[in-house]
């Protein structure tokens, strides 16, 4: 009698994979499902169980949120997750096992996706009969009796050769050459190579307070990066203009979200000291109300304590985007997450006093900090900013600082916290620095002080 096998298509239909006429394999049955957004995907693994195998496209892996499912299944998943990547894809198959997938297929390789499909699905039935053998074990198994299974392990040898090009049967074997591209298009095709490749990382750079006393938890602000086909990583700078005319902005936000806090919420599980960490939101992201619902299911979905998060804001996102900002904000109120705002100047007391119960962060625009001459040249106008912030119970922090001669300025103007090289370069791991108390007066370089 045939067996049925599930199989669960993250992101792509079997009609775009091109195995939708592949009902069988090896005479058992195998029928299709799809999860096309995370709340379907999330559904889907609430019977974790009913799947023998998982086909997920690389750019879906973290858009929709399989890292996050595969996580919490982790102890209950028998099926085996493929990843399928673009053939311009730079991910290897070395990070594709370090995702929990079994294998990683070039999109249009039909014959070799039914290959692995077979193998995995032979590999599945195993990994579900081991786990029935281990149930039947632990019942019947006297007390201090060891018992040993061994199972067999499948390696793929069965890897492209370097160069190699897959065909595709739906296209002509002869093209009309293509175009050169150019410059822009070339920075273009590289980034988006890059990206769907698996380049996003995360770095981390600690925020510290300047008052001894208060907000002594660790503080830390979330860096997107991209390591480019050397592995050396890329500022924002080099790929942010492409994401931004590209209008990627929000997938690589909610990227960030969903890549952030749920290692926020493996710190906290380990350890219940108040960690918060502070996240960029893209303009650009607010405007998307679908890519909004997502961010904010992400956000509620998380299982982070109450204030552990500070959203950051531009202040166009307030006169652009003021239904989305009040959305994100009623969210974050919800459970006593914070909202920031980036680059405040001196003339900007009347968008704290507008939003002051919305906002709980603002940090200063980097050039008051950077030139200390400019910042005794509107001391007075610092000074009103930040009383203004203080009155409506808004913290300030600076940024860019890059050395310790600001410090006792900043500590008598009245700043709460600081941020930049001088405390810390931005690092992969979340490094916490040893926070000192330095005594300072207001026309005196900082003295050292005990730790």
């Amino acid at each position: 009698m045939p067996i049925l096998h599930e199989c669960l298509c993250v992101g792509a239909d079997p009609e775009t994979l091109r195995i939708s006429a592949q009902t069988h394999i090896r005479g058992n049955e195998i029928r299709y499902s799809v999860a096309a957004d995370p709340a379907a995907l999330q559904q889907a693994f609430a019977n974790v169980q009913r799947w023998d195998l998982v086909l997920c496209r690389v750019a879906d892996y973290f858009d929709l949120g399989l890292d996050v499912r595969m996580a919490e299944a982790a102890d209950r998943l028998d099926a085996s997750v493929i990843l399928l990547r673009p053939a311009t894809s730079t991910l290897s198959p070395a990070e594709a096992l370090s995702r929990g997938a079994a294998d990683l297929v070039t999109l249009g390789d039909r014959e070799h996706l039914l290959m692995v499909m077979d193998r995995e699905l032979h590999t599945g039935s195993l990994r579900r009969e081991l786990r029935r053998l281990r149930t039947q074990i632990a019942a019947t198994t006297t007390a201090g009796q060891t018992v040993f299974v061994a199972v067999p392990q499948l390696e793929d040898m069965n890897q492209q050769p370097a160069g190699a090009q897959t065909s595709d049967p739906q296209q002509p074997d002869t093209v009309e050459p293509a175009r050169a591209p150019t410059p822009a298009q070339s920075d273009e095709q590289r980034i988006k190579r890059l990206i769907e490749g698996g380049g996003l990382t995360l770095e981390y750079q600690p925020i510290v307070t300047l008052r001894h006393g208060t907000d002594q938890h660790p503080m830390f602000e979330t860096l997107l990066r991209l390591r480019d086909e050397q592995g050396a990583l890329l500022m924002p700078g080099n790929f942010f203009p492409t994401a931004g005319r590209r209008h990627w902005l929000g997938k690589l936000d909610l990227w960030v979200f969903r890549r952030a806090l749920p290692i926020l919420a493996r710190m906290q599980a380990a350890n219940p000291a108040m960690t918060q960490l502070f996240i960029n939101l893209a303009t650009e992201t607010l405007s998307n109300p679908a890519t909004l619902d997502a961010l904010i299911a992400t956000i509620n979905g998380a299982s982070i304590g109450n204030g552990a998060l500070v959203v950051e804001v531009r202040k166009d996102a307030f006169a652009e985007q003021p239904d989305a900002m009040a959305r994100l904000a009623a969210a974050l109120s919800e459970r006593r997450h914070g909202l920031l705002v980036e680059s405040v100047g001196l003339a900007d007391c009347g968008l704290i006093q507008a939003s002051a119960d919305l906002i709980s962060h603002i940090k200063l625009d980097p050039c008051l900090v950077r030139d200390p001459v400019s910042v005794d040249r509107s001391v007075g106008e610092l000074k009103r900013l930040i009383r203004c912030a203080h009155n409506h119970g808004v913290k300030v922090i600076a940024l860019a600082v890059d050395n310790a001669t600001i410090l006792p300025r900043l500590y008598t103007l009245g700043v709460d916290h600081i941020q930049g090289h001088f405390v810390s370069m931005p690092y992969e791991d979340l490094v916490y620095p040893s926070v000192y108390r330095i005594e300072v007066t207001p026309d005196s370089p900082p003295g050292t002080g005990d730790e």
